[in-house]
């Protein structure tokens, strides 16, 4: 009796606690909750250390946002957006998106050495979301990390003199992402001398600093992972981790220290990557916090609230660009709005971070704010440009076509100018094909000019009287068009083209014409599209040939149902008059398919087509859909009741990879006969003419 009465005259006279947070990853979210259950009982949190994900929570803490803040934001972010590498498609103009969106895997060339990208997932909008969140206040206060409204230290390793890195200063959101740069996985953080990497590497709860620091006791939140049971096959990232783990486990112990309190909240099995589940991860957090709370009630025997984080405002002075090697200065400033005088919020500076990664001409863009002679704020954007090309690979398979593969090779700043050119080059099974296009995009403009030419090759059945079963066509198509771009979402152009053929016994025929073409893509994912939708159409006249007319028209519209399931509506049509020949005849294409009839079959000169598909998706990546579609076809324009229908049902299952839905169907069709097809790649993969 006599201790306890001790220790709570001891207790009584604390001004305040230490919380050290551990870290966990995505488990790391549960620091959240603990805070908000010490907020909620009034616990005196006077100052704060962290690592890794630990480090993040810590830093924006410190800056002045309170645990309901902190949650809301964790809550808010799309957390697969937040680690994507792909610039905002509200912010591309769509030329630019089309570019090698079918192709599996992108590295970057430097001259003609491809290149792995620093890190298997992005931090470019992490970096984004901490600058934002973070250096207002620093503007306001200063750089010394004593100066916060809450005290922090967080912890890195540095691989050039090997040792525990723990800042007290500089910029926050630069100790931030050091702190949370797990190795090969995250890009390391490159800081005056040192090349930091995730602090969990050495020291994963830094008790020992916030004790030694600030002398206070020390409330410990651990949120590592639970030693479990190994994978049976450990993925490539699990084995990684698992290894990074136990050598993480050994040197932890050199700095390891028992803290005056402990929570260690009931994560069950969450995944270090599973940041999707936010809400029970932080709930987690805040049943444990209070768990601590009722077994030791002394710890919110002085109430101590803060006030909200406003966010914060700046009044620019100046704008700056720095890394800058290749492309001059007068390429970049017209992708930015911000300009001197204006006033910069964390929402307008991640706006201006965005516009900029958008032109893809950088790697990364890392904004800094500082303060300038003025008074005023100095924003400087560090940019890390990309290698001016690089190099895709894509890849295709249907059984009625043969495997198919392609190679593209892109340029995103021809001549030092930021304008795109690529080629590709591609072929399967007695088919090669190879194209070329420039597109010429002023930063913010809506005009663009686009050069594209193609050329291919396939095996054909000969004429009758050829004396062999098979020979060779060839096909050359060349586009001159001036495009208006209708933002990230469409576009518009008016040219001219020109088409040549050499065909068995036929030899060489050609036409040209002028065309108007429209277009329209709002897919989420154009390799997995589970919302959003395409309208393409096209008006090609060729005045030197007899009334050659040809309106393309090809659409379809994909709706969500419910979390798994999805309903894709398509069609096309194609209406000709004039002088059209039977090569030019319309055709069913891996993209139109009818299930039951043959890849290509049944050429038309009109028609009109109309398919739906119904998708479930299963455990993991697996799903099964059923497709039905048709075509009426006829010959003559003006006829079109004198015609024939086509049409099929089938069935098709199968898995979602890099490459594309790899699926095995079965469809019977209006002919009587049924057919098994096996296919992997998206249907776009394809190459002209297919």
């Amino acid at each position: 009796m006599l201790g306890i009465l001790l220790m709570s005259a001891v207790l009584s006279q604390v001004q305040g606690y230490s919380v050290a947070l551990s870290g966990g990853g995505a488990r790391g979210l549960a620091h959240v909750g603990v805070l908000l259950a010490f907020e909620e009982r009034g616990v005196p949190v006077k100052t704060v250390a962290g690592t890794s994900m630990g480090g993040l929570v810590a830093g924006l803490y410190a800056s002045g946002w309170t645990a309901s803040q902190i949650d809301s934001i964790a809550r808010s972010i799309d957390w697969g957006e937040l680690f994507s590498a792909e610039p905002s498609r509200e912010m591309s103009f769509l030329p630019q998106r089309l570019e090698g969106e079918m192709e599996v895997v992108t590295l970057g060339l430097r001259g003609m050495t491809p290149v792995l990208p620093p890190g298997a997932v992005s931090t470019q909008r992490v970096a984004s979301l901490l600058v934002s969140l973070t250096s207002f206040t620093q503007l306001r206060v200063g750089y010394g990390f004593d100066d916060l409204p809450v005290p922090v230290r967080i912890v890195s390793f540095d691989l050039e003199s090997r040792s525990r890195i723990v800042s007290d200063s500089g910029h926050l959101s630069t100790a931030m992402l050091s702190s949370m740069a797990f190795p090969a996985v995250f890009p390391a953080v490159r800081d005056g001398g040192m090349l930091l990497v995730d602090g969990g590497v050495v020291d994963n709860l830094p008790v020992d600093i916030a004790a030694r620091t600030w002398g206070l006791p020390v409330i410990a939140v651990d949120v590592s992972s639970e030693r479990g049971p190994l994978p049976e096959k450990p993925t490539l990232l699990e084995a990684g981790t698992l290894t990074l783990q136990a050598l993480m486990g050994t040197l932890n112990g050199i700095y390891e220290r028992r803290a005056d309190y402990t929570v260690r909240p009931d994560l069950g099995g969450a995944a270090l990557w599973d940041f999707g589940d936010a809400d029970s991860l932080i709930a987690a957090g805040y049943r444990a916090g209070l768990a601590l709370l009722d077994s030791y009630p002394e710890l919110t025997g002085r109430p101590f609230r803060r006030l909200p984080a406003t966010g914060g405002r700046a009044l620019v002075g100046d704008v700056m660009l720095g890394g800058l090697r290749r492309l001059p200065e007068r390429a970049v400033f017209p992708w930015l709005e911000v300009s001197r005088g204006d006033t910069l919020t964390p929402s307008s500076l991640r706006h201006e971070v965005e516009l900029l990664y958008s032109s893809g001409l950088f790697g990364s863009v890392r904004p800094e704010i500082s303060r300038s002679g003025d008074g005023a704020a100095c924003l400087t954007m560090h940019l890390e440009e990309r290698d001016p090309s690089e190099i895709g690979l894509g890849m295709a398979y249907h059984n009625e076509t043969g495997f198919e593969g392609r190679l593209g090779i892109r340029t995103r700043n021809f001549l030092d100018t930021g304008r795109w050119v690529s080629l590709g080059l591609g072929g399967g099974d007695g088919y090669a094909f190879a194209e070329m296009s420039g597109t010429d995009h002023a930063p913010r403009s809506r005009f663009f000019q686009q050069l594209a030419l193609s050329a291919w090759q396939m095996v054909v059945p000969a004429p009758s009287d050829s004396g062999s079963d098979r020979s060779v066509e060839n096909r050359l198509s060349a586009e001159l068009a001036h495009g208006i771009s209708l933002g990230w979402f469409g576009l518009s152009q008016i040219g001219t083209g020109l088409t040549a053929r050499c065909s068995p016994g036929a030899g060489w025929s050609s036409f040209g014409r002028i065309f108007l073409r429209g277009m329209t893509q709002t897919w989420d994912d154009p390799m997995n599209p589970r919302e959003g939708g395409l309208l393409r159409a096209e008006i090609s006249l060729s005045p030197l040939r007899h009334v050659h007319q040809i309106i393309d028209i090809d659409f379809a519209r994909v709706l969500p149902m419910g979390r798994r399931a999805s309903a894709r509506l398509w069609g096309w049509t194609r209406l000709s008059s004039g002088d059209v020949e039977e090569w030019q005849y319309d055709r069913l294409t891996v993209a139109h398919a009818i299930p039951g009839h043959a890849w290509n079959s049944l050429p038309a000169r009109e028609r009109f087509a109309l398919g739906l598909d119904l998708s479930r998706d299963f455990r993991g990546p697996f799903f099964a859909s059923v497709r039905a579609a048709g075509s009426w076809d006829w010959e003559t324009p003006l006829e079109p009741d004198e015609g024939s229908e086509s049409w099929g049902a089938g069935l098709s299952v199968g898995a979602r990879t890099p490459a594309g839905p790899a699926r095995i169907s079965w469809g019977t069709g209006s002919d009587g006969q049924s057919a098994w097809t096996v296919s992997i790649g998206q249907p776009g993969a394809f190459g002209p003419g297919r």
